[in-house]
């Protein structure tokens, strides 16, 4: 199994397009993560919606951020969501989420997150942990 780290951003996008590609050369499976915070979630949704109807309880907040990664991941990939790919959205922090994940994995995949001219050559600090702290080979994808 091949592990991507996915939170929407370009670099996570020309990473996850590689781990696709990667997982059916392989002929395996592929996992999209996506890490996400409750409280940053909550403030997306009450915005969103305005407190008008409530505060969502933190199972359909969850089944909104699940719905969202499964629907961004389909968008980017021509003919939706292929049978190798399931997406799975993880309430902790990035580093934990992927570095535990890579305990099961055969392959990590992440981008490079870098900004600007010099920080594009560079990884973030997200990028750095798993490489530094991954179970399995790490392979990062920059555009």
């Amino acid at each position: 199994m091949i592990v991507v780290g996915f939170d929407g951003s370009a670099p996570a996008v020309t990473a996850l397009r590689w781990a696709v590609d990667e997982a059916a050369l392989r002929g395996t499976q592929l996992e999209v993560l996506r890490a996400w915070d409750l409280v940053e979630e909550l403030a997306g949704v009450l915005s969103d919606r305005g407190m008008a109807d409530g505060v969502p309880a933190e199972s359909e907040v969850a089944e909104l951020v699940q719905r969202r990664l499964a629907d961004d991941v389909a968008a980017l990939l021509p003919g939706g969501l292929p049978d190798h790919v399931r997406c799975r959205a993880v309430e902790a922090h990035p580093v934990a989420m992927l570095v535990d994940a890579s305990a099961a994995a055969d392959l990590l995949v992440v981008g490079p997150r870098g900004r600007g001219r010099v920080a594009g050559l560079l990884l973030g600090s997200v990028t750095l942990a798993c490489v530094q702290q991954a179970s399995s080979p790490v392979v990062v994808v920059h555009g």
